[in-house]
């Protein structure tokens, strides 16, 4: 396996330097730290790394559009990841693949992806993979892959709020103004999601500027949502 793909808290992902340091471990429990990995962990002060992720694209299927932009908060951290699309991008017709690489290369430095309705059948996974997937069959994308089944794991907030809130709506707008009292998202405006298509080179530079402002505030939004309701859902190893 590739040392970029290692972690200290997926088994899937230990690097076998990793696992001597578990075998050698024992804990109150007489155990050691492959069979107590949570002990292990909580005495060498390992966490899961989150990436809140959220992206933005021209429509709603990877079939037939593409990414346009996306972040990453680190979740508890001022720590924020972002790429998109440039006016080289736009003018090449390499579609997404670089900002796929430059995606797949953040990716890696997690062990959780938590997104608003974009894990299992919903958007912001799925559509990625199927964006991966599309450009490596043309042999457009050559960079890292999209992660396997196992190697990551998935927390929605969209579900989360579905398991412990009653109420009228689950957009993420909705939510946080019930469980923080306000909403940081800008609207989404059609206007600037077809001048990147179809708009001017000037239109498309100012398109731009508004979707990645839109997609960090979406990032930090999800994150404010994300640490409220964790205290009140059990959070399982879900895998992307």
């Amino acid at each position: 396996m590739e040392k970029y793909k290692f972690s200290q808290v997926n088994p899937n992902r230990w690097s076998e330097e990793e696992k001597v340091l578990r075998h050698n471990y024992h804990c109150v429990h007489h155990h050691t730290g492959l069979s107590h990995p949570l002990c292990y962990n909580r005495e060498n002060g390992i966490e899961e790394r989150k990436a809140c992720l959220d992206i933005e694209a021209g429509g709603l299927n990877a079939d037939f559009d593409i990414m346009l932009s996306w972040v990453i908060k680190t979740s508890g951290k001022g720590e924020y990841l972002y790429d998109y699309l440039t006016k080289e991008d736009l003018n090449s017709a390499s579609y997404d693949k670089r900002i796929m690489g430059t995606l797949m290369e953040a990716l890696w430095n997690y062990d959780r992806i938590v997104t608003h309705y974009g894990s299992a059948w919903r958007f912001d996974i799925p559509f990625i993979r199927a964006r991966y997937l599309w450009l490596k069959a043309r042999g457009l994308y050559k960079g890292k892959p999209f992660p396997e089944y196992g190697m990551m794991w998935s927390s929605d907030t969209f579900a989360m709020a579905k398991r412990c809130l009653k109420i009228a709506s689950r957009r993420q707008d909705a939510v946080a103004n019930v469980i923080l009292g306000k909403d940081i998202k800008t609207r989404i405006d059609k206007d600037y999601w077809l001048a990147v298509k179809y708009g001017t080179p000037k239109q498309r530079i100012a398109a731009i500027k508004y979707i990645v402002d839109h997609n960090l505030k979406d990032a930090e939004q999800l994150d404010g949502n994300y640490l409220t309701l964790l205290p009140f859902v059990r959070e399982v190893r879900s895998c992307v």
